[in-house]
């Protein structure tokens, strides 16, 4: 009992402090329900809702419907204050059995579906101390007068419409990504069954023929007979079952550790680069705020229908053989291949490891690509650490529209620019 409690109590202090654990979940529940009721995860941050957008905008294109049904095993738990887990900052995970389905639109007809034991991982991103209760303060709409909770205006004025330029409203999931694993606790017990009672049965069913003409000749009397049947089920049922199932676990460990050399290879070194990186021009940045940038940007490219039009994308049209893609998995790495600055930017290079689902009209497929991807900024621009928001108004007809997203005016195609600070991708190439 003391082994037991002392077990839970060493669990208990790493699981995620309560307000970020109901974060986690709620982006978990919002994130599964999306692909059902289209209504975008409020735990998002900017970045996050954008690239969830254009992906559900690109299954939309294909006909397609994505669903997604997490049961949690263990979590959520806070890997940061994990001992033996190497320092990471705003990370949780939670353990549990995945299940992806495609269905074709129209028919519901499952086309395509993963199911797997994973791990599941979301960066959630703290607000300074100077947000905290920024969320909640009355504002002042200046196009018409209308007053509303800051935190209400991330979509626009609810009485007018007018759209903003605002700092993100923190805490908020800033990346989410899922990484295979074996079953834990209550699943490995059922993986465990599954293995042994099917191999009882066929010890048991052979046990039966084999000493048939013993019970036929009346040398054993039928108790003895169906004594040795159950006898030989649950003795090689547990025992072989036991062993088989110890073989299944040792191979799929194998057979995941050889598909990740490649992955461990290529993103070797590639936090401490990052990191270093920041320190010295982002200190308010970290790797693993970065890593949820560079993915988010990923995915906000691959799924926009002309990548051109994507105001922080400065380089030509992709490749139409990317317009396949219709889920993107990060496989939780990134290998930096340069770092360089000139006299105004500095820009990196990275490799992003992806398991990439593709959908050609009549079959889902998956593929393991390689995102080569450069990105820049202004060294001398720092974060902005003071909460700014402005309306939006083209300067031609004086429509409002999303302007950190949108290049042109949504009405009259004025050319808009907003002063972004924020990472660009000059050039991004799949292999």
């Amino acid at each position: 009992m003391e082994k037991t409690t002392s077990k839970k109590n060493t669990l208990d202090r790493y699981n995620s402090d309560e307000k970020y654990s109901k974060l986690f979940l709620d982006y978990l529940n919002e994130w599964q329900n999306f692909g059902d009721n289209g209504k975008e995860p409020s735990s998002a941050d900017n970045d996050l809702r954008y690239s969830l957008n254009l992906q559900a905008k690109r299954l939309e294109e294909n006909d397609l419907i994505k669903k997604v049904d997490i049961s949690i095993e263990d979590g959520p738990t806070d890997l940061s204050k994990v001992e033996s887990f190497i320092k990471v900052n705003n990370l949780h995970m939670i353990s549990g059995k995945s299940k992806t389905s495609y269905l074709k639109k129209d028919t519901s007809k499952v086309i395509g579906n993963k199911k797997e034991y994973i791990n599941l991982y979301e960066t959630i991103i703290k607000a300074p101390k100077n947000q905290e209760s920024i969320a909640n303060m009355d504002y002042s709409c200046p196009s018409c007068g209308g007053v509303s909770k800051v935190g209400e205006l991330i979509e626009g004025c609810p009485y007018c419409k007018t759209r903003f330029i605002m700092d993100e409203l923190y805490p908020k999931v800033h990346n989410s990504y899922t990484i295979k694993d074996v079953p834990h606790g209550k699943n490995l017990t059922i993986e465990l069954l599954k293995t042994m009672i099917p191999t009882g049965i066929i010890f048991a069913i052979l046990t039966g023929i084999k000493r048939y003409p013993e019970l036929a000749n009346t040398e054993i009397s039928l108790i003895g007979y169906i004594f040795w049947i159950i006898f030989s089920g649950v003795l090689l049922g547990v025992i072989l079952g036991y062993f088989l199932f110890a073989i299944k676990m040792l191979g799929i460990l194998f057979y995941n550790a050889a598909k990740s050399i490649p992955l461990l290879f290529g993103i070797a070194g590639g936090k401490k680069k990052i990191n270093k990186m920041c320190k010295q021009y982002f200190p308010d940045l970290n790797y693993e705020y970065f890593e949820g940038k560079a993915t988010s940007l990923l995915k906000c490219i691959l799924f926009s229908k002309d990548a051109t039009d994507f105001i922080q994308y400065k380089n030509n049209s992709l490749p139409e053989e990317y317009k396949n893609i219709v889920d993107i998995s990060y496989l939780g790495g990134i290998g930096v291949e340069e770092i360089k600055e000139n006299d105004i930017n500095i820009e990196i290079k990275l490799r992003i490891f992806l398991e990439n689902t593709r959908y050609d009209n009549k079959k889902i497929f998956f593929t393991r690509d390689i995102a080569y991807m450069t990105m820049v900024h202004n060294k001398n621009n720092d974060i902005n650490k003071e909460f700014t928001i402005s309306a939006v108004k083209c300067p031609n007809c004086g429509g409002s529209f999303n302007a950190l997203r949108e290049k042109n005016c949504i009405y009259c195609n004025t050319p808009y620019k907003a002063e972004l600070d924020d990472w660009l991708v000059t050039n991004l190439e799949l292999k």
